[in-house]
């Protein structure tokens, strides 16, 4: 194998890929990336087991051939080199040579024998959506996902998929998030996965900017297939069943208190440096013309901040943990959040005072009891 390639490109090429290799592995074959050489392009891929990554970078291919190279360490020094041409020549069995300029390398790769397959693709049917719609849904799901290994059911976006409506909702059994789009999908019936957000993550980060490009997904043999451009990430469905979370959205919540959105992070985040350092509780007063919030720990000591709100009902307290409460507060849109609330003891509901026209998104909070 040996080939010539623009280092602008290669470097491009390893951003994309090197995010799904894994830091630490018992499986060293993991830790490379697979390179294959062949008319005039070069396949660049790197998995996990559960997310891979398979991408392309022109080149010039003198020699075609395959060989796995040390992931990061190819990054450290392709970001390193000239601006320049940069040859990568296989020698003997699985020793490699690269070159730039006056920079010359030789390092060890592993056979591409023992590098994990691509999985095999059979289904025809293709779903296309807008990169942008995709950016949005993801991103505002995302952080409520559990990371309690435990319970894997939480560990992934459920995505609910139909010809005229698509959902996602991510929750760790104390936060929920949930957003809606209406509009025409390209969607045979309904379609449910539950989905890696390590693999929505590097969708988020493929797309980039983009907001006029579409993305097809194909599903088949438990793997969700993403195609951008060059690039194609397949990645491995978890495995329900994720839970009935129609359940525990309340329908009860007719106290509403609506409140600036930046005063009551900052006012929250105040707090919260003498919160607990278990629980991070702050008790949220909310009266007539003013949110209060509080902590209070006998070890470490107490403070308190206000802020305007409007609020018409009767003075309530409530407890909740202030990271939950502040990445809740941090992912509404618009400048006023709108608090739906019913007793001290029950779920919240989170959403913007101005949604979009074909849009419905809410996060739910759990509260913590108060001490008496």
């Amino acid at each position: 194998m040996e080939c010539v390639i623009d280092k602008a490109d290669l470097s491009k090429t390893l951003d994309l890929v090197l995010h799904v290799v894994p830091p630490k592995t018992t499986l060293p074959v993991l830790s490379n990336l697979l390179l294959e050489a062949k008319s005039d392009a070069i396949t660049v891929v790197s998995t996990d087991l559960d997310t891979s990554i398979y991408t392309t970078v022109p080149g010039k291919i003198e020699e075609p051939g395959v060989i796995t190279v040390p992931a990061r360490r190819l990054g450290e020094i392709v970001r390193l080199l000239p601006d320049a041409p940069i040859r990568i020549r296989l020698e003997e069995e699985t020793r490699i040579r690269i070159e730039c300029g006056e920079t010359r390398y030789a390092i060890m790769g592993i056979a591409e024998e023992e590098f994990p397959k691509v999985p095999a693709i059979q289904s025809k049917e293709k779903i296309s959506l807008p990169a942008a719609t995709l950016r949005r849904m993801i991103g505002k799901t995302a952080f409520a996902v559990s990371k309690d290994e435990t319970r894997p059911a939480l560990n992934g976006i459920f995505w609910r998929i139909e010809p005229l409506r698509m959902e996602m909702v991510a929750t760790d059994g104390y936060r929920l998030a949930k957003i809606e789009k209406n509009g025409k999908f390209s969607v045979k019936g309904r379609k449910e996965f539950l989905v890696s957000p390590k693999a929505l993550a590097q969708m988020v980060h493929l797309f980039g900017d983009s907001d006029e490009s579409g993305v097809e997904i194909t599903v088949d043999n438990n793997y969700l297939v993403f195609s951008f451009g060059e690039t194609i990430v397949y990645s491995r469905l978890l495995e329900g069943p994720f839970p009935r979370y129609e359940q525990v959205i309340p329908k009860s919540n007719n106290k509403i208190a609506i409140v600036e959105r930046a005063g009551a992070i900052t006012a929250c985040r105040r707090v919260a440096i003498l919160s607990d350092t278990l629980t991070h509780q702050v008790q949220v007063t909310v009266d007539k013309e003013t949110m209060t919030f509080r902590s209070n720990t006998p070890d470490l000591g107490e403070a308190t901040d206000h802020v305007a709100v409007e609020y018409a009902d009767d003075k309530m307290d409530v407890g909740y943990n202030a990271l939950y409460l502040t990445d809740i507060l941090k992912n509404i849109d618009g400048d006023r959040v709108k608090v739906r609330l019913d007793t001290p003891i029950k779920a919240a509901l989170f959403e913007p005072v101005e949604q979009e026209a074909d849009e419905n998104y809410f996060c739910l909070l759990m509260p913590l009891r108060l001490a008496e």
